[in-house]
């Protein structure tokens, strides 16, 4: 009992020193002062793309509420009747297109706000940029790694499984700091820009303007970007001790699983957004893929464990069955 206790914090110290290792190299190399400054640019981005969604929006209700002037209807009523949506598959119903501008416009404008201006960032990343990064990462490292030299020195030093989640973690970390870089940004940034206005009725004559986003908007989008590093950054190191290892049929298979799911519902960043949205509504700019439907949120996630397990265990069969750790 002593030597198995011995030996599992033997190999617990060794885990954390092989992270400490590969994440301290990482952090102060120059590929972190680029994660940086791409998480820069993404948060000024999305400053720039959620101040022109505000001022289109203002102008959509602009021009429906001259509309309704023109036709002779009564804006000042509309504007205080109540508002029905049916939505039924891709078509939106509304029985009052005034209102409906209206509260679209404020909802825009409720989005310019410290909170808002933070979930909008991290929604922006965490869909496309974390996701690159936390897979780029990974297959850097468990193909060449971030010293351009290969990994044997180290498979010596240290377990192999050591070493995977030593670079899946890595990886992970370096995709949120890009998440991390564009919210800080997008709070600073956001801020300092002119609200978008154009003349005519104050979204504000008849109710408040809203704090569309809020604390909890701004977190869940922040775990969004976390959870989609940590995936992508698990599918990045697999797919690259996969393809090191040279069994082809299991690269097809990881290329295959990884291209197809994008194409369709399963995609993994839709799969966690419904996890996210039955936390908590998440609403924000990006609208490039809609959370997924196509299981309830705890099946999603429950698959979504299954999908990073899955390949870190071929990635794991791979190197038993062909170790080619010492391959440039």
């Amino acid at each position: 009992m002593p030597a198995d206790s011995s030996e599992l914090r033997s190999a617990r110290s060794g885990w954390l020193r092989a992270v400490r290792l590969e994440t301290a190299f990482a952090w102060w190399s120059r590929y972190f002062a680029w994660v940086l400054l791409v998480g820069l640019a993404a948060g000024i981005l999305s400053v720039t793309s959620l101040n022109q969604a505000a001022l289109t929006e203002i102008g959509v209700f602009q021009d429906t509420a001259a509309e309704a002037r023109a036709d002779g209807v009564d804006v000042d009523a509309e504007l205080r009747a109540p508002l029905h949506v049916q939505v039924d598959g891709d078509s939106t119903t509304v029985d009052n297109p005034v209102r409906y501008d209206y509260e679209r416009a404020r909802d825009a404008l409720g989005l310019l706000r410290p909170a808002g201006y933070a979930a909008n960032a991290a929604q922006f990343v965490g869909f496309l940029l974390s996701p690159l990064v936390a897979f780029g990462a990974g297959l850097t490292l468990s193909l060449k790694d971030f010293r351009h030299r290969t990994i044997r020195l180290r498979a010596i030093r240290f377990r192999l499984g050591q070493i995977e989640s030593a670079y899946t973690l890595t990886a992970a970390l370096l995709g949120i700091a890009t998440a991390v870089a564009a919210i800080a940004t997008a709070l600073v940034v956001g801020p300092l820009t002119p609200r978008p206005t154009k003349p005519g009725i104050s979204l504000a004559v008849f109710e408040p303007i809203p704090d569309a986003a809020g604390l909890g908007g701004a977190a869940a989008w922040a775990s969004f970007a976390v959870a989609s590093s940590f995936f992508f950054a698990a599918c990045g190191v697999s797919v690259g001790v996969i393809t090191r290892a040279l069994i082809a049929p299991m690269a097809v298979f990881t290329a295959f699983h990884l291209v197809v799911p994008i194409l369709g519902p399963w995609d993994p960043r839709a799969m966690i957004q419904s996890v996210g949205a039955a936390l908590h509504p998440i609403n924000g700019t990006l609208y490039l893929r809609p959370p997924s439907g196509a299981l309830p949120p705890a099946w999603s996630l429950a698959l979504l464990a299954a999908q990073a397990l899955a390949l870190l265990l071929l990635a794991r069969i791979a190197l038993a069955a062909r170790p080619r750790w010492g391959a440039p």
